[in-house]
């Protein structure tokens, strides 16, 4: 129940929590500076880019600033992400079929450039929807980075939008959204009295993507034997066992199949001859 005091108590609550804000900051950003909405990812129309453009934004961030020997699980984690909880159904079951070898991946580089790639395709597919239901006219889907904002990033003899040199482009993915390492600082970290904690925390969903890797490669070694199996007998894709219960399935059927049409024939004989002399003697 409240009594007179309450309007007092909500309205310092208020003026408390605005303080908070004031003051607190995400990745050196004021949290006040969020109530603007989105900067680098907004669209100059409404309802384009916005959420899709920060969360590849996000993706890329995970990934540039994992450690060398988590990147490739970050990778696995932002799949399960895109599996259980976004929303587009299209959109999900595209990034799905492109994921299904990223349990391959091992190296940071191999992470950060598939994801990379991966947005490309996107980008292309999208590209080619906006020419039929129209996009943001100032940011146009196109393969990135172009050769503007990275001309060493393509091989030399090659046409803007292709040819990009991994090599390059992983070093200038690195910059863009992992400037750390650039000067030392190394990735993402974790600081303050909980650090132990979450250092732990990390550890353990570590060893449950390597585990999870490992099953996954495991499976995929017992399909390709079961595949090779079957693929050996004179390339016909079957195994000789599976053949020779064919043609003897295939004896089977014509020779008691036949047997069986003599069988129904002559019965066939005998009823109509018999039909006939009855309709002789009456």
């Amino acid at each position: 129940q409240m009594d007179g005091s309450a309007g007092d108590y909500f309205s310092s609550s208020e003026e408390a929590w605005a303080a908070i804000e004031s003051r607190y900051t995400i990745c050196h950003t004021k949290w006040m500076d969020f109530k603007k909405g989105w900067q680098s990812c907004k669209g100059s129309w409404p309802h384009t880019r916005g959420y899709t453009c920060g969360l590849w934004s996000l993706f890329h961030s995970l990934v540039a600033n994992a450690p060398d020997d988590y990147a490739a699980n970050v990778l696995l984690a932002i799949e399960g992400y895109i599996a259980r909880f976004f929303a587009c159904d299209s959109c999900r079951r595209h990034f799905l079929q492109m994921s299904e070898n990223i349990i391959l991946l091992s190296t940071k580089k191999e992470s950060v450039l598939w994801l990379w790639e991966a947005h490309n395709k996107v980008n292309k597919r999208v590209a080619q929807q906006e020419l039929t239901y129209g996009g943001d006219p100032s940011f146009p889907k196109s393969q990135w980075p172009t050769k503007a904002l990275c001309s060493s990033c393509y091989k030399e003899g090659w046409i803007s939008g292709e040819g990009h040199s991994n090599d390059e482009t992983y070093q200038f993915l690195l910059r863009y959204y992992a400037p750390r390492f650039q000067y030392g600082l190394g990735g993402i970290g974790v600081g303050g009295s909980d650090s132990g904690a979450a250092e732990s925390g990390v550890q353990v969903a570590h060893q449950a993507n390597n585990e999870r890797r490992e099953e996954i490669l495991m499976r995929k070694q017992a399909l390709e034997e079961e595949r090779a199996y079957y693929r050996g007998f004179l390339g016909t894709g079957y195994s000789w066992q599976f053949l020779l219960e064919a043609v003897l399935i295939l004896y089977l059927a014509i020779t008691y199949g036949s047997d069986a049409y003599v069988w129904v024939k002559e019965k066939y004989q005998r009823w109509k001859r018999r039909r006939k002399a009855a309709k002789h003697y009456l």
